[in-house]
């Protein structure tokens, strides 16, 4: 048996245990993605109120290119479910058979997260944005439906994605040494 099934299979076994911890699987695994969708939506939508353009697109791009390189990942190595090849797996969703490797919430989660720690200067709300995506990824490795490994490549997707586009930005966009004062200093020199 591989890390990847035992570790699955350690995780899988907190469900079924009880209806409590099921329902907030189920949660977590289903409609903790859509608490950060609505978050990014809500930063997004400030970025173009302050009109701050520029940022809200490098952090699209940031969305983009990881989601580019999930799908090519997804066309070279598209995973098995581990509730198509592993016996005994308690799954508290129904999902079909397809690619699974690396987990598209997770990936989408994470992009989100590190695109919102990189590019904008909403880091606090970055860092639980990431904690929501590792517990999305948790959340459906726990409700059977991905293996650990699925879920720590989501998380690497997102993390590289947000990462090519934070240093082409960092590269593209001038930066000044120069000193910014207040409304109220002076510089005497």
């Amino acid at each position: 048996m591989t890390l990847n099934s035992q570790l699955f299979l350690t995780i899988n076994s907190l469900a079924g245990n009880n209806k409590l911890v099921d329902s907030i699987i189920v949660f977590c695994a289903n409609y903790l993605i859509y608490i950060i969708f609505a978050t990014v939506v809500a930063i997004v939508g400030y970025l173009i109120y302050r009109r701050e353009w520029k940022t809200a697109l490098w952090f699209f791009g940031s969305l983009v290119t990881s989601f580019v390189i999930l799908k090519i990942i997804q066309h070279i190595h598209p995973g098995v479910r581990p509730f198509v090849v592993e016996k005994g797996v308690i799954q508290l969703i129904k999902h079909a058979t397809g690619t699974s490797f690396p987990s598209d919430h997770t990936t989408v989660a994470a992009a989100i997260a590190f695109g919102v720690l990189f590019i904008t200067r909403f880091k606090t709300i970055g860092w639980l944005l990431l904690l929501g995506a590792v517990v999305v990824g948790f959340a459906r490795i726990a409700a059977g439906v991905h293996y650990p490994f699925d879920i720590a490549a989501g998380l690497a997707t997102g993390l590289v994605g947000a990462g090519i586009i934070a240093i082409i930005h960092r590269i593209l966009t001038p930066h000044t040494d120069s000193i910014e004062f207040d409304d109220h200093a002076t510089f005497k020199g």
